[in-house]
């Protein structure tokens, strides 16, 4: 059976589940499933699971089946045919581009929807004993990257080699580096792999 797949950009959850209900419908003739799969952005995983997956199946009597990846990992996923998806929901169109379109790909997918998006920023947890040092970062009265190197501050981000955030985060602390005029701000991160900080994105957002 070949299915018809679509690629959404970030923040395209509406449209995605437009966009599944239609290539669902393309394929039910053929295999009778009434299930739409999606593979999405693991920074997606809350809207998706604990909303708009159950909404979508109760507004059309279809059921929904999710399934978080980092979004360079999904779509080498598909490439490599371990993953066939209904729907793909991307955090990086740079990943659908060079990873699932064209010939060098075998044309896996004809198109996108870029839908929005947002900034890279860092994310606290209310409760931490730090919080009152990351609102005063917030404030402008505190830079961001002193309150990183406090002795017992935790700080997580994503893998470089599957996650679009992971390997932004890796761009970001570079600029940040000249921008500051502090060379030492790329050197918090360590090894882009480091192990005291990389995760897998549904596992950083648990920790938080």
């Amino acid at each position: 059976m070949t299915r018809a797949r679509s690629i959404i950009g970030p923040g395209a959850l509406s449209l995605a589940l437009l966009v599944a209900s239609a290539a669902l419908s393309s394929c039910k003739k053929s295999s009778g499933d009434n299930t739409v799969s999606v593979l999405y952005a693991g920074s997606l995983a809350t809207a998706l699971e604990n909303g708009l997956g159950a909404a979508f199946s109760k507004a059309t009597g279809i059921a929904y089946k999710g399934e978080a990846q980092g979004s360079l990992g999904g779509a080498r996923m598909i490439h490599d045919h371990l993953r066939s998806p209904d729907v793909f929901i991307s955090a990086d169109p740079t990943v659908n581009e060079t990873v699932l379109m064209g010939d060098k790909n075998d044309h896996l997918v004809s198109w996108f929807a870029t839908m929005a998006s947002s900034q890279l920023v860092l994310a606290y947890n209310p409760k931490s004993r730090f919080a009152d040092k990351f609102q005063a970062a917030a404030a402008n009265a505190m830079p961001w990257y002193e309150v990183l190197q406090i002795p017992g501050v935790r700080f997580g981000r994503g893998d470089p080699t599957t996650d679009p955030k992971g390997y932004r985060t890796l761009f970001l602390f570079d600029l940040a580096g000249r921008h500051y005029q502090k060379p030492g701000i790329p050197h918090m991160l360590g090894e882009p792999l480091n192990p005291a900080q990389v995760f897998p994105e549904i596992v950083l957002l648990a920790r938080v």
